[in-house]
């Protein structure tokens, strides 16, 4: 279970009861929202906010977002409720690698429990179970989600539509409080001079008095505050990327920009399958404002993103060059600090410059995770000892291991030559080929890695294929390892030779 803001860390299992509702549909938000409760109530406030983060606990656990009237005031005291399960949680027919399913073993009619390891490219599946024996080729009619899936699936249909039929009333209490708070700040906007000037002496009298810095919050700002609070509530509890579509309605979209990093936190907290990410990315053409980087970055940091399935990661790639490609960094302004440059257009470049320096963090990340610790340089396998059969760790043998690094090595540059055709990539491409140094097809025996680069180098004919900084990473690397080489393999002269006419193609 994930936790809101000041959440319990578990359901409290009750069914609402009458009051709960009561109290969710009576309460006035704003006005609550003005009073000490402190103040006014003196330490029975403690039984006010306690029974409503109760009654907003219940409701949530009921799979029911009435409590959403009251997000507000729970999100200041902290006391927000438990999201029952991670946004796209339970993604019906989710046979991914990784996924917990039941398996009919060899089609002898028994399912016993494992997940799958690897899809394959034929739509097959490779199956682990959980007494470590293995299967390939299983078709997907002998597979069945296990039970924890299942459960998922019936709790992500039973909150969309939760969430779908109730959503529109917060929206319409979210504008309208946003509406209000416009007519609010134009009329406070309307007094005169001396009036400001004398509210603005009177705070600050207060405030020194009482030993505080802050400004006092006016009608407008709070209210303002709590429409947007209802937005970006809505989004944090979208129970999955259609029902999170739905609220990207005309008068919301107003207001995008004040939720945006809302959305971005919806996305990292996600979990995201191949089927998934079509939606997000249609969901964001739609939206010049979701062109960002923070958007990008947000995908990267999802935890269920690290993956080394081909198909998965060219999706993440594209969404992410989506978001970036209309963002034009000018890296001369931010390298020479005299350049003729507007102030207002400096701060721009620098906000954005910012951005894309998250992204890399965020892409670096996601990088290490997926690709540092490949290839396996062993593999599991079945050993029958008379009537036993057990599994055992296999070594691979030097062709094989020379196979596995190329392909691992191909797959990282691949990879690193799609992110570097952003602008900031290219031009500040450190962190990712540093990351790519430290790679297990890199490291090693030192004649082995050469060898690696030099296949990968003959089978693309010198690299031309890739952007100049990895081309250059990786021929610097070739020729560092073969100075190193040399005086070993100096007196095996067909060996040296293969060597150099491997560094003579990397310099083309």
């Amino acid at each position: 279970m994930i936790t809101g803001v000041g959440g319990s860390k578990k359901p409290l299992g009750l069914k609402p009861s009458a009051w709960c509702w009561y109290v969710l549909k009576n309460v006035d938000v704003v006005a609550l929202m003005k009073t000490d409760l402190k103040e006014s109530l003196g330490p029975h406030f403690l039984y006010c906010t306690a029974g409503l983060r109760e009654a907003a606990d219940r409701v949530m656990d009921d799979e029911g977002y009435q409590w959403l009237r009251v997000a507000p005031f729970l999100k200041e005291k902290k006391f927000m409720p438990v999201i029952p399960q991670p946004p796209n949680a339970g993604l019906n027919k989710t046979l991914s690698q990784g996924e917990r399913v039941r398996c009919n073993y060899k089609g002898r009619g028994t399912f016993y429990p494992g997940y799958i390891a690897r899809v394959n490219s034929n739509g097959t599946f490779f199956v682990h179970f959980d007494d470590n024996d293995k299967e390939d080729n299983v078709e997907e009619d002998r597979i069945e989600l296990e039970k924890g899936s299942k459960k998922a699936m019936k709790k992500r249909a039973a909150l969309t539509k939760s969430f779908d039929k109730q959503w529109k009333e917060i929206m319409a209490l979210a504008i309208s409080t946003l509406v209000a708070s416009q007519s609010a700040i134009e009329a406070e906007s309307g007094k005169d001079a001396k009036a400001k000037t004398d509210d603005a002496a009177i705070a600050a009298a207060l405030a020194a008095e009482d030993g505080k810095d802050a400004k006092k919050e006016s009608e407008g700002q709070l209210l303002n505050r709590i429409g947007l609070e209802y937005l970006r509530t809505l989004i944090t509890y979208a129970p999955c990327t259609a029902s999170l579509g739905l609220l990207f309605t005309p008068e919301m979209v107003i207001y995008l920009k004040d939720v945006i990093q809302a959305v971005a936190n919806w996305i990292t907290s996600a979990q995201w399958v191949l089927e998934e990410i079509p939606p997000l990315r249609k969901l964001v053409e739609q939206y010049p404002m979701l062109h960002a980087p923070e958007i990008a970055a947000a995908l990267f940091k999802s935890k269920s993103c690290v993956t080394d399935e081909k198909k998965f990661v060219g999706a993440i790639l594209d969404f992410t060059e989506l978001c970036c490609t209309p963002h034009v960094i000018d890296f001369k302004a931010e390298d020479d600090p005299g350049a003729d440059m507007k102030e207002g257009e400096k701060k721009a470049n620098s906000e954005l410059l910012a951005k894309f320096v998250k992204l890399d963090q965020a892409a670096y990340g996601w990088f290490k995770a997926g690709f540092s610790m490949r290839p396996a340089m062993e593999e599991r396998v079945q050993v029958r000892d008379n009537f036993v059969v057990k599994w055992e760790t296999k070594k691979l043998t030097g062709p094989e291991q020379e196979i596995k690094l190329t392909e691992a090595l191909e797959e990282a540059c691949d990879v690193i030559n799609r992110i570097m055709q952003n602008q900031y990539f290219l031009h500040r491409p450190q962190s990712m080929l540093f990351e790519l140094g430290r790679c297990r097809c890199l490291k090693g025996e030192s004649s082995v890695v050469l060898k690696t680069i030099c296949n990968l180098g003959h089978k693309y004919e010198g690299f031309m294929n890739y952007k100049l900084p990895l081309a250059e990473f990786l021929t610097q690397r070739a020729e560092k390892i073969l100075a190193e080489v040399v005086p070993v393999v100096a007196k095996d002269q067909k060996e040296l030779s293969k060597l150099l006419d491997s560094i003579a193609v990397l310099r083309k």
